[in-house]
């Protein structure tokens, strides 16, 4: 949670002495904060649009496969999540050490890039090298425009042509000029030149960055987790879709006609959306609403019967030959997600309003997965689940900043009080989003 957000909600808490908490939205971030707050005595009823709880953190079952949503891994920094997670999961929460590569210049590379330029061919390597320690020379900006201002003054010409603005555009959908600063120091390795030159001649075995290890649970996928979150929660409500908030009145409408009052409202519905039931909106705020943009996700999930060209636990496709910018191995994370013998990929596509999707993307992402080797052919195929998320990472723009900071102000006003990466809007890992949740429950608790 934001320094801005914790004082928002002190002072909104400060004008209001307790009462009814209800949670729009049963993902990680409204389970946790509804898990939290039963850990203060506060049983907050959670209401949840979709027959299933989890969210983006659900997994599907079909044929013998597991299929989360998207892929979810847990990462801590914060010893104390893992001593939290470690006693709801037990056993059932698993150390994995990242393998994770680069597809570019027909051959992989060790992620991150940037400090793994073996493997690259010679000219390009070296262009790298010498890009780096020019960067490395200069006087830093203390406060470059954009990203690709603060990607040059960190990496230096040929990395960030290589890598940094092809990846990033790929995914974020949009030119790295458009970018701001504000979520890079926490997501993007920046190695030291002696790391970088250690690497240049041989693999070094030491991971670089803040997920070199991830946790995973041993079976039943990621939704695992949000069960352990709800383990004895009798207030889960499914299949209530928000469709009306009355911020005077604190009342909250769903879409069968019922309604419910409150007196302080938690919502992780993409902020995007809650513009949408707000009764009374002022102008000025709406239009806020509206600066705000997004990358969307369309996710394929495939079993697969035949052998498959991929040991990696996921891979990153910066280069505009295919399709996606990300292919992950589910059965890399447990064996237990695949039937024996057999295996599974998610394949990541971003999309936006500016980049909308393909309509025949599902059909070109197999055949790119054939352009790269992973797989021989469409009949190694046996099974497909596809996820559209339409909401799945908050766009920094140079909106973003003041646009998000209105509209939490006007909330927190009415004692609305927005969490997690979708409806904070802001990037995050699952172990932020537990974190920030029991910050919330923590300031709602109080009296």
């Amino acid at each position: 949670m934001s320094t801005e957000t914790h004082s928002l909600i002190h002072r909104a808490q400060d004008s209001l002495p307790g009462g009814k908490i209800i949670i729009i939205g049963a993902g990680l971030s409204g389970i946790a904060t509804a898990f939290f707050l039963r850990g203060s005595g506060i049983t907050a009823p959670v209401y949840e649009k979709e027959k299933n709880i989890g969210g983006l953190c659900r997994s599907t079952h079909i044929n013998g496969y597991t299929f989360d949503y998207c892929g979810h891994l847990l990462h801590f920094r914060r010893p104390e999540v893992f001593t939290l997670l470690h006693s709801l999961m037990g056993k059932d929460l698993t150390r994995h050490r990242r393998d994770a590569s680069v597809s570019i210049f027909n051959t992989h590379i060790r992620y991150p890039f940037q400090a793994n330029l073996h493997g690259l061919p010679p000219q390009v390597r070296a262009a790298c090298l010498e890009g780096f320690i020019q960067a490395k020379k200069r006087i830093p900006s203390d406060h470059p425009e954009n990203f690709a201002q603060w990607s040059h003054c960190h990496f230096g010409r040929a990395i960030t042509e290589y890598f940094m603005k092809p990846y990033n555009e790929k995914f974020w959908t949009v030119s790295l000029e458009e970018l701001s600063c504000e979520w890079v120091n926490d997501f993007i390795v920046v190695p030291t030149l002696r790391q970088v030159r250690a690497r240049i001649q041989r693999e070094e075995k030491r991971r670089l960055g803040y997920h070199s290890f991830f946790w995973y649970p041993s079976s039943g996928g990621i939704e695992q987790l949000i069960k352990s979150f709800t383990r004895g929660n009798q207030s889960m409500h499914t299949e209530h879709e928000v469709v009306r908030i009355d911020p005077v009145t604190r009342r909250i409408w769903f879409s069968h006609g019922s309604s419910q009052q409150y007196d302080r409202l938690v919502s992780t519905m993409p902020l995007p959306l809650l513009a949408n039931v707000i009764a009374g909106l002022p102008d000025t705020v709406r239009d806020d609403f509206k600066k705000l943009r997004w990358t969307s996700i369309y996710n394929i999930n495939l079993g697969l019967a035949q052998p498959v060209n991929f040991d990696h636990h996921w891979m990153y496709f910066p280069e505009h030959a295919h399709s996606f910018f990300r292919v992950g191995c589910f059965d890399r994370f447990s064996p237990s997600l695949v039937p024996p013998g057999k295996r599974s990929l998610y394949v990541e596509v971003s999309y936006s309003k500016g980049k909308p999707l393909d309509k025949k993307i599902e059909k070109q992402a197999i055949d790119d997965l054939m352009k790269a080797k992973i797989i021989s052919s469409p009949h190694a195929i046996e099974t497909i689940h596809v996820n559209d998320i339409p909401f799945a990472y908050p766009l920094y723009d140079f909106e973003w900043k003041t646009a998000r900071s209105n509209i939490l102000k006007y909330l927190h006003a009415y004692h609305i009080f927005p969490v997690g990466r979708f409806g904070g809007w802001q990037y995050m890992s699952m172990e932020d989003v537990i974190l920030e949740a029991e910050r919330t429950a923590a300031l709602l608790a109080h009296r």
